[in-house]
């Protein structure tokens, strides 16, 4: 029995010095090695990291204001809980050491060794110091105890650690001024359970905690029960109505099935899997091997009335709750650690609230402090305590406490380092987590950006490959445990494109993941893309096959299932597909390097035929009638470069050349011209039909999505549909969220020169050159310390410069051709100061 406590006096003949530096020593020998690691898991959603930018965290001291006002998560996709204790502390940090993981990982280790010397000084004052063993026992069973990995190495976890420490603290006052009989320090308290709960809502816990304590260790009534109860209720008002006064946006958060299946079921579904979820947790904590990053579908059963174990623990459960109410008043502190554990836990336990993950190691942080006060009281009660039982076997305890600490102490220790990253962390948990869907795709999604990572240092394509199928290898694994999901469709779609050149396939994927979420915008965007493709390439195929037959063609709703003969050929335009930008830019760089027309001629042959190469295509190219083009058509070849138009022309002709000689080799037997131009014309018609208006869905969905909107302008030009593009681009132009709408400005501007109107090209320049002077001056205005916003700004000033330079002469030249002779002096001496 737990003899109340009517004093926090400290025995002045025993100092506790040692225990607290031995806290910190031991909180870093756990932890230290935690210090090497970087960002990983999800510490980008609520922190900015090398590859993300948080909204209001880069604002530093200055942005808390504004903290106070939103969310704990913002991204393009999700906004939501409130937490702006923890966010401000990220800001608080970023204003000091900028983007620094080593920053971040000590500062979590640092508070929670914090956390365990408020708990050490907190249970000396529940129980008094002459247990002070048991305040020992106690704290190093939860400093050691390696469930906690996830909370020290997880930086966005820092929220728990937070809120636990502000909710020990709040505990601590009431105990001081219910001792002290100073009712001014619940007001203290008070503002520990609000900074509890703005640091994570888990801190109302600590709300049942605090009457749970006094009544186990106070003498406590009516009298002194009402102004404690009175500053908790005031701090859990204040907190829930500063959330609801100062957070303004709405909450944006899709909660998937694979995250937990039990959101979509009803209460008494649910009640099963709340005791499965409390016998998930107990076995965790006596037994924490494996650990796991994320649990969810379908790592985690969802337990019905079926399940023997949830039977068992309703034995066990209220077995143990029967047990401490019958003695109830004996106030033992095995049940105070028990009835701990369960407050602490209850949140987390899939009955009222189902969480993310349906388990996560971060959730039993506070409920860990319960089953540690359990397990230490047994220990201390049973052996170490003056008159124990056992007490005989106290050496033989020390014995296994220490080999339990040096067990613990190695398995963090290899813990903390597979939390080095995403890759490290994923690729190891992944033999523990077969049936996780989330496990699955999260690996997967790593690879996958992997393979980005080799194709932006411009490395050959094959040192992708590895990852690249390790990616689909994982991807096709969680599909194969939930096939519900759109992102993975849509993941698998963008590996075959990027990677495998597999269109038709990406294509599938695409339509699936558009099937299942027919608002999903990536999907939408890259399904559309795939068919600008599809148009492309037939419009390839019908141009050079008429060039070859003169027939009428035929034209259908649907796109022709078409024989292997036509699929050759169209598998020959697609690599030519591949090859069109860098074909488009053949002219610009073989002017680059030419001091003559003669040698930009012999750049424009040498550069051509290298592009075909790496793609392949030479077999099937005449260079013999590509020398005699050049040679006979010299002069025009030098007049559509100055036009501006050589670019289309040159990717003409070599589609031309090869898909001619191709069809000569290999189909001319099989298929005639006819046939080809029928199927392409109808392909043609199809996909014209169904790419416009998914790519205009695409801006319904999100007007400030970039994509869909340089889409729109290739179609456009290659139709020469020039009034739609001059009309898409004036409203473009006007969408707010742009900062900038030079583009939009320039292209109205080259479309309206197409169709001959001079004066309104010339109004679109102006435009244009207004707009990029404003761009210009707010890039040297902008005082960022972001490093990578100022290396984008070393690239972006010289190229936003250089356009203005070329838009200016433009203009120049075309107000003289109008005869607009102001326009001409005010942009020439323009001109002359920006040279």
């Amino acid at each position: 029995m737990a003899k109340p406590v009517t004093s926090t006096a400290k025995d002045k003949n025993r100092s506790f010095y040692p225990y607290y530096i031995a806290i910190v020593i031991l909180s870093f020998v756990f932890y230290g090695n935690s210090l090497k690691n970087e960002y990983s898991m999800d510490d980008n959603l609520v922190t900015s990291t090398y590859e993300s930018k948080h909204p209001t965290i880069e604002g530093g001291i200055s942005a808390i204001p504004e903290i106070f006002t939103s969310h704990y998560v913002v991204n393009a996709k999700q906004s939501y809980a409130y937490r702006p204790i923890t966010t401000s502390s990220f800001a608080i940090e970023y204003q000091l050491f900028g983007q620094n993981p080593f920053i971040s990982h000590l500062i979590n280790i640092l508070l929670y060794a914090l956390v365990i010397l408020v708990l050490f000084k907190l249970l000396n004052a529940i129980w008094g110091e002459d247990k002070y063993f048991l305040t020992v026992l106690t704290c190093l069973i939860f400093l050691i105890h390696p469930i906690h990995s996830e909370v020290i190495n997880n930086i966005k976890c820092r929220d728990e650690i937070l809120s636990s420490l502000f909710g020990l603290l709040s505990l601590n006052y009431t105990l001081k001024a219910f001792d002290l009989k100073n009712n001014k320090l619940l007001m203290v308290a008070a503002l520990f359970i609000i900074l509890s709960m703005l640091s994570k809502p888990t801190g109302i816990i600590f709300i049942a905690v605090i009457p749970l304590t006094l009544y186990f260790f106070r003498e406590i009534s009516l009298k002194k029960i009402i102004p404690i109860a009175g500053a908790l209720v005031a701090g859990y008002l204040i907190y829930k109505g500063s959330s609801k006064l100062l957070l303004d946006d709405p909450v944006s958060r899709v909660k998937f099935y694979f995250e937990n299946p039990l959101y979509y079921m009803g209460f008494a579904e649910r009640i099963p899997m709340f005791f499965y979820t409390i016998f998930y947790y107990v076995t965790l904590l006596f037994f924490p091997y494996p650990l796991r990053y994320y649990y969810g579908y379908d790592q985690v059963p969802i337990a019905d009335w079926g399940n023997p174990i949830v039977y068992l623990m309703i034995v066990l459960l209220f077995g143990s709750m029967y047990i401490m109410i019958k003695r109830i008043k004996k106030k033992d502190i095995w049940a105070y650690g028990v009835w701990f554990f369960l407050l602490g836990i209850g949140g987390a336990s899939n009955l009222l609230f189902p969480v993310v993950g349906i388990i996560a190691e971060r959730f039993a942080f506070i409920a860990s402090i319960g089953f540690s006060i359990s397990i230490a009281f047994a220990l201390y009660h049973f052996v170490f305590e003056k008159n124990a039982k056992f007490k005989q076997f106290t050496p033989l305890t020390n014995v296994v406490l220490a080999i339990i600490t040096l067990v613990t102490a190695t398995y963090s220790f290899q813990r903390n380092k597979v939390w080095k990253d995403d890759v490290s962390l994923y690729k190891h948990d992944i033999q523990y987590l077969e049936k996780s869907f989330k496990a699955n795709t999260m690996l997967g999604q790593a690879y996958y950006n992997m393979a980005l990572g080799i194709t932006k240092k411009n490395l050959p394509l094959e040192a992708a490959m590895p990852y690249v199928d390790s990616c689909e290898f994982y991807l096709k694994n969680s599909l194969a445990i939930y096939k519900d999901y759109h992102i993975t469709y849509n993941n698998l779609g963008a590996l075959n494109y990027t990677y495998k050149g597999r269109i038709d396939t990406a294509l599938y994927y695409f339509q699936k993941a558009v099937d299942i979420d027919s608002n999903y915008l990536e999907a939408n965007f890259n399904l559309a893309n795939l068919e600008l493709w599809k148009f492309k390439t037939n419009q390839t195929v019908l141009m050079v096959f008429n060039q070859l037959n003169t027939s009428e063609a035929v034209s259908a709703n649907d796109p022709i299932q078409t024989s292997n003969n036509f699929n050759q050929i169209v598998a020959v335009s697609e690599l030519l597909e591949r090859i069109r930008t860098p074909v488009y830019n053949i002219p610009v760089s073989a002017a680059s390097g030419a001091n003559s027309d003669t040698m930009f001629a012999k750049n424009i042959r040498e550069l051509t035929l290298n592009v075909l190469g790496g793609a392949g295509l030479t077999p099937y190219f005449n260079q013999i009638e590509f020398d005699q083009k050049i040679i006979s058509n010299f002069t025009q070849i030098v007049d559509s470069y100055n036009k501006g138009t050589l670019s289309y022309h040159l990717f003409d002709y070599v589609s031309y050349n090869i898909c001619k000689n191709y069809y000569q080799k290999q189909n001319s037997t099989f298929i005639s011209p006819e046939e080809i131009c029928s199927i392409a014309k109808t392909n043609v018609n199809y996909y014209a039909n169904v790419l416009e208006p998914r790519l205009y869905k695409c801006l319904s969905l999100d007007s400030s999505y970039y994509p869909p909107y340089n889409k729109l302008q290739e179609y456009y030009q290659l139709t020469k549909n020039f009034k739609k593009m001059i009309e898409f681009n004036e409203i473009a132009s006007t969408v707010s969220k742009f900062n900038y709408h030079h583009e939009f400005y320039s292209n109205a501007a080259k479309a309206s020169y197409q169709i001959g109107d001079s004066k309104g090209a010339l109004k679109f320049m102006k435009l244009a050159v207004e707009d990029l002077d404003k761009n210009i001056k707010d890039i040297d205005s902008d005082n960022t310390t972001n490093q990578q916003e100022l290396e984008n700004k070393k690239k972006i000033r010289p190229q936003l410069v250089g356009q203005r330079i070329s838009m200016i002469t433009s203009i120049v030249s075309l107000a003289k051709d109008l005869g607009y002779v102001e326009d001409v002096e005010k942009y020439a001496q323009l001109l002359q100061s920006s040279k």
